[in-house]
């Protein structure tokens, strides 16, 4: 892979036996909103309202032999094509076209909203139902950063044990670092993060998008960046304010 992009296939092994990665299901939006704790972030990357203008997004994760995504913003349906699988969630039903495999029915649940989850920080952070703590400042390779860390109501999702940590630039407000647990597989991880590096970003329609990060392992102990777990790279990312029709998330028969 170029360079050891992680694929939801990947990741997904990754999370069964070190359960590190996100895997909490969004499927709702809320119609208002107080102001936050991230609010400046969000202005930072193109502002909340505009966000939450928009209906349908698509990006590219991998390339040629990656995986093409479909999310409506509003509902969370979603719908993924990989090589040689689809996998989607139509409101009703999580399901995939292949059987017995990483991206099988089983698993589809998990990987729902996933890469889309990373995709769309820090905006879906404004998702009903996400409670929001301001943390003391922390500091990454020397560089300090203010620090939001993101909770979920009980019930919210399929995992709502999960924590994500943004850190943000005090003077550009832009987030460069996400730290993340996955409770999915087991409730007691929620302590036990990964890492995202943001280090690229992409105007698309106004909104500030990832166009690359770096996954790391974190040290909880000592609080610092591990080894470098791969590069995921976003490609071909449009925005459109129109829906596309339910029957487009649901499984072909």
């Amino acid at each position: 892979m170029r360079p050891y992009l992680i694929s939801s296939i990947s990741l997904l092994a990754i999370c069964l036996f070190s359960c590190q990665g996100p895997a909490t299901d969004r499927s709702s939006v809320a119609p208002t909103r107080a102001t936050t704790l991230l609010d400046p972030v969000f202005d930072a990357h193109g502002s909340i309202e505009h966000w939450k203008q928009q209906r349908t997004l698509q990006f590219n994760l991998g390339g040629t032999n990656g995986e093409d995504f479909t999310v409506d913003l509003w509902s969370r349906h979603e719908r993924i094509s990989g090589k040689g699988y689809t996998l989607g969630y139509d409101g009703n039903e999580y399901w995939s076209d292949v059987q017995d495999t990483a991206v099988g029915e089983k698993n589809a649940k998990f990987l729902i909203n996933l890469q889309f989850y990373f995709f769309a920080m820090p905006f879906v952070l404004a998702d009903e139902g996400v409670y929001l703590e301001d943390l003391p400042d922390r500091t990454i390779g020397g560089k300090t950063y203010r620090v939001v860390k993101a909770t979920f109501g009980d019930g919210v999702g399929v995992a709502p044990k999960d924590q994500y940590l943004v850190y943000f630039d005090p003077e550009t407000k832009r987030m460069e670092y996400l730290l993340y647990s996955v409770t999915y597989f087991n409730p007691d991880n929620a302590e036990k993060y990964g890492a995202l590096h943001y280090h690229t970003w992409q105007d698309v329609d106004g909104l500030l998008l990832p166009k690359s990060a770096t996954r790391y392992r974190w040290n909880d102990d000592q609080q610092v960046l591990g080894e470098s777990r791969g590069e995921k790279v976003f490609a071909s990312v449009s925005l459109s304010m129109e829906a596309n029709p339910r029957v487009f998330y649901k499984k072909k028969q």
